[in-house]
C-alpha cells in the first residue's frame, strides 16, 4: 500500500507542470496497392506494396526529413513581419524571440520570403557543428526543443488505414499553431521527397539504356559501314544474287564450251577432206601460199571477233554495273568493224578460189566449185570455232579465279552479318528496354503524385489531461512491483517458515508449533499461546495413552539439530502447562551460563540442571546429580533436554529408554543435508516416535495448526484475505 501511495505521489509530481497536447491529422491517398498502371499488367502484391508502404514510413522518420520540416517551419516564422497568436502562444513568442541573436537573425532572414530564409538557414545549419541553428535542433537544453528538435519530429507519425491506400499521418505538440503549421510544411516536404526520389530512380534507369542505345547504335553503324565498305570495294551488290547468276553462267559456259569443241572437230574433218581433194590439182598448190596468208588474217580477225562475242555472252558483270554501260558501245563498235574486215577478207579468199576453179576448168576440164566452196566454208568455220576455243580456255580461268574471290568475300561478308545481326539484337533490345523504362518512369511519376484528401486541420481543443489514467496506472503499477517483489522473495525464500514445510523436509509429524514471542504482542496473544501450548501438551499426553504399557514416568525428549533453537523455553512452557493440568512433570535440562526469562513461574525442585559429562553416551537417568531426592515415581511426565545433536555426543542409553522424541525446528534458518543426516542417526539410536514442533514462527503461518488467528484486522484486509483464498460467499449464525 505504502508502495503504491509513492507511485501515485511520485506520478503527480512529475506530471504536475505536464502541458496538454493538441494533435493534428492529414490524410493523403498514395495508390500503392491500386494505383493505374500505365502498363495495363499490374498485379497487386501484397509484399511489393508493404515494402512501399515501410519505405514510406522510413522516409518519414529519416533524419533530413526532419532537418528539412523543421528549418522550412524557422523559415516561416522567422520570414513574418509579426507572428500572431493563432501562430504561435505568447509565452512561445517570448522564447522564440530570443532563439537567434539578432545579429544572424539580420544576416539569414528575408522577411516575406520563406524560401530565400529557408535557404540561408539550410546553409548556416550544415556550416559546422556549433552554430546556433545546429543547437536549436539537436540540443536538448535548447528553450524550444518539444517544438524545434529533432527529437520531437519523431512524434510525426505515418500510418495505413486498414488495406486501403490511404495513410494518415499525425502529429502533437503543446502550441496548436506551431502543431498546425508543422504538420503543413511536414505534408508538403514528405511529397517532395518522394516525387524526387522516385524520379531520381527512374531518370538513372533511362538515362542508362539510353546511353547504353547510343553505344550499341554506333557499333552496329561502325559494322554496317565495314560490310559496305567492303561489298563496294570488290564490287558486290547482291552478294547472293551475284553467285546465284555466276553458278548459273558456269553451267552454261560449260555446255556452249564442249558444244564448241564438238563444231570445230566437224568442220576439222570437213577441211580436211575438202583439201585432199583440191591438193590433186597441181595449180592449186601453187596458190596455196596465198591461201594461207589469207587464212592467217581470217584466224586473227576471228579471233578477235570470238573474244568479244564469248565475253559479252559470259560476262560476270551485272548489266546494271558502272563498267557495263559504259564499255557496251566501245564493244559494238569494235565488232562492227571486226565484222566487216572478216566480210571482206571471206570475200578476197572466194575470189582467190574463183580464179583457182577457172583454171581448173581451161586446163583438165575438172569441176572445182562445189568442192571449193565446201573447202572455204570449212575453213572458216574451222578458224571461227578455234578461237571460241582458245577464248573459252581463257574465260574458263576467269571463271575459277572469281569464283575464289567470292569464296573469301563470302566468309567476310558472313562474318559481318552475324556480327551486324548480334548488334542489331542488342540495339533493338536496348531500344525495348529504353520505351519500357520510360514507361516505367512515366507510371512512378503518376504513382508519386499524392492526392490529399483531408489537408491538415487547425487543432482548437487539446487533448483530454492522461493524469488520472497516469496516476491509476502509477498506483497500481506500485502495487504490483511490491506484489512482484513480495512473491520473489517468497519464492526465493529456503527457510523452515510453515509447518507445512518442516513437515515435507523432515518427513516427521508436526506436533504444533509456537510463534515468535514480541513483549508488546505478548498480551494480545496470551490466549493463542495458551492453546499452542495446551495443543502440544495434549499430544504428549495422547502419545502417553495410547501406549501399550504406560509406563510411568513417561520420558519425552526435547532435541535439535543445532543450537539456540528454543529448546528450553519450549519444554518449561509445555511443563508448566501438564503441571497446571495437574500432571506432575519434571525437567531435566543441560546447565546454561545464560539465564533466560521464560516469562512463566516454576519450582525449582521440578527443574534440574545437569553438567555434560564427557561419557554422556553411558549416561543413565539415575546418574544426573540430586535426581535421588527426587522420586522418579512421583513425575508421569520426565522432559529431557539434550545438547544439539550436531557436533555433540548423544546419551545414547537415556534415548533407548525414553518414549517420545520432539524435534524443535526455528522457523527462520534453511534446513540442509547436515540437519538430514544428524535426524538420520538420531532416528537409528532410538525405538519410539519422533514429532516436530515448529518453533518462533509467524503467527499467520500457524493457521493450519491452529485455524484462524485470533487479532484485529482492518475491512480491507479482511476483504484481501478472503479473496485471497478464494471465500467470496461468507455466512454468518
Amino acid at each position: 500500500m505504502i508502495a503504491s501511495i509513492f507511485s501515485v505521489v511520485m506520478v503527480l509530481l512529475f506530471m504536475k507542470d505536464n502541458e496538454r497536447n493538441y494533435v493534428t491529422t492529414t490524410t493523403i491517398y498514395t495508390g500503392f496497392a491500386s494505383g493505374y498502371s500505365i502498363k495495363n499488367n499490374k498485379k497487386i502484391d501484397y509484399y511489393t506494396t508493404k515494402i512501399k508502404f515501410d519505405n514510406f514510413f522510413e522516409s518519414i522518420k529519416s533524419r533530413t526529413t526532419r532537418e528539412e520540416i523543421i528549418l522550412k517551419t524557422l523559415g516561416f516564422y522567422l520570414s513574418q513581419e509579426e507572428i500572431f497568436e493563432r501562430d504561435m502562444s505568447t509565452k512561445n513568442q517570448r522564447e522564440f524571440a530570443d532563439l537567434i541573436p539578432k545579429e544572424l537573425k539580420s544576416k539569414l532572414v528575408v522577411i516575406n520570403n520563406e524560401d530565400q530564409t529557408y535557404k540561408n538557414l539550410s546553409r548556416y545549419y550544415r556550416s559546422n557543428f556549433d552554430n546556433e541553428i545546429y543547437y536549436i535542433l539537436n540540443s536538448k537544453y535548447s528553450p524550444l526543443k518539444n517544438f524545434f528538435g529533432l527529437k520531437q519530429l519523431l512524434s510525426l507519425e505515418g500510418n495505413q488505414e486498414g488495406a486501403s491506400d490511404r495513410v494518415l499521418i499525425s502529429y502533437k505538440a503543446t502550441d496548436s499553431g506551431i502543431c498546425f503549421h508543422t504538420t503543413r510544411i511536414a505534408l508538403e516536404v514528405i511529397m517532395d521527397k518522394v516525387k524526387t526520389i522516385k524520379s531520381a530512380e527512374s531518370n538513372d534507369v533511362v538515362n542508362y539504356f539510353l546511353d547504353e542505345s547510343k553505344k550499341a547504335h554506333l557499333k552496329l553503324e561502325k559494322a554496317e559501314s565495314d560490310l559496305a565498305a567492303l561489298m563496294n570495294k570488290n564490287n558486290v551488290i547482291n552478294y547472293y544474287e551475284q553467285t546465284k547468276f555466276i553458278a548459273a553462267r558456269k553451267e552454261d559456259f560449260n555446255v556452249a564450251y564442249h558444244g564448241e569443241k564438238l563444231k570445230l572437230a566437224a568442220a576439222q574433218a570437213a577441211e580436211r577432206e575438202s583439201a585432199l581433194i583440191m591438193n590433186k590439182n597441181g595449180e592449186l598448190i601453187s596458190q596455196k601460199k596465198e591461201l594461207m596468208f589469207l587464212r592467217e588474217k581470217l584466224s586473227v580477225i576471228t579471233s578477235k571477233i570470238a573474244q568479244i562475242e564469248v565475253r559479252e555472252s559470259y560476262r560476270m558483270d551485272s548489266i546494271n554495273s558502272p563498267e557495263y554501260s559504259d564499255s557496251i558501245i566501245n564493244r559494238n563498235n569494235e565488232l562492227v568493224k571486226y565484222k566487216i574486215e572478216l566480210n571482206d577478207l571471206q570475200k578476197k579468199m572466194k575470189q582467190k578460189i574463183e580464179s583457182l576453179y577457172f583454171k581448173s576448168h581451161t586446163a583438165a576440164g575438172i569441176n572445182f566449185d562445189k568442192i571449193a566452196s565446201a573447202w572455204l566454208e570449212a575453213v572458216i568455220d574451222v578458224e571461227e570455232y578455234t578461237a571460241r576455243i582458245e577464248q573459252y580456255i581463257l574465260f574458263k580461268k576467269e571463271f575459277e579465279d572469281t569464283y575464289s574471290r567470292y569464296a573469301n568475300i563470302g566468309s567476310k561478308i558472313k562474318q559481318l552479318e552475324r556480327k551486324i545481326s548480334v548488334l542489331e539484337q542488342d540495339y533493338l533490345g536496348l531500344l525495348a528496354n529504353v520505351t519500357e523504362s520510360k514507361l516505367t518512369k512515366q507510371n512512378i511519376e503518376m504513382s508519386s503524385k499524392f492526392k490529399i484528401i483531408d489537408p491538415p486541420f487547425y487543432p482548437v481543443n487539446a487533448e483530454k489531461s492522461k493524469k488520472m489514467l497516469f496516476t491509476i496506472f502509477g498506483g497500481l503499477a506500485g502495487l504490483i512491483i511490491t506484489l512482484s517483489i513480495f512473491i520473489t522473495l517468497e519464492y526465493i525464500d529456503d527457510t523452515i517458515k510453515t509447518p507445512e514445510r518442516a513437515k515435507e523436509l523432515t518427513k516427521l509429524h508436526i506436533a504444533g508449533g509456537l510463534p515468535l514471542l514480541v513483549s508488546k504482542e505478548i498480551q494480545e496473544f496470551r490466549t493463542l499461546y495458551s492453546r499452542l501450548i495446551n495443543q502440544i501438551s495434549t499430544h504428549i499426553n495422547y502419545t502417553y495413552f495410547t501406549s501399550k504399557e504406560k509406563i510411568s514416568p513417561f520420558i519425552v525428549v526435547f532435541f535439535s539439530t543445532r543450537k539456540r533453537e528454543g529448546k528450553s523455553q519450549l519444554s518449561q512452557l509445555i511443563a508448566r502447562d501438564m503441571r497446571i493440568a495437574g500432571e506432575p512433570t519434571l525437567v531435566i535440562s543441560p546447565k546454561s551460563d545464560k539465564k533466560e526469562n521464560y516469562l512463566l513461574s516454576h519450582t525449582d525442585k521440578d527443574n534440574i540442571e545437569y553438567q555434560v559429562p564427557d561419557n554422556i553416551c553411558d549416561i543413565k537417568l539415575n546418574d544426573v546429580e540430586i535426581i535421588g531426592e527426587n522420586k522418579l515415581k512421583n513425575y508421569r511426565y520426565i522432559f529431557f533436554e539434550i545438547p544439539a545433536i550436531i557436533g555433540s555426543d548423544l546419551p545414547i542409553q537415556i534415548l533407548r529408554n525414553a518414549h517420545l522424541s520432539l524435534l524443535i525446528l526455528k522457523s527462520n534458518r534453511i534446513w540442509n543435508k547436515a540437519d538430514c543426516m544428524g535426524l538420520e542417526t538420531y532416528s537409528k539410536i532410538i525405538t519410539h516416535p519422533i514429532s516436530g514442533i515448529l518453533n518462533g514462527a509467524h503467527s499467520d503461518n500457524l493457521e493450519s495448526i491452529i485455524g484462524e488467528i485470533p487479532k484485529k484486522r482492518s475491512w480491507l484486509r479482511k476483504k484481501i484475505k478472503r479473496f485471497a483464498k478464494l471465500q467470496f460467499k461468507s455466512k454468518q449464525f
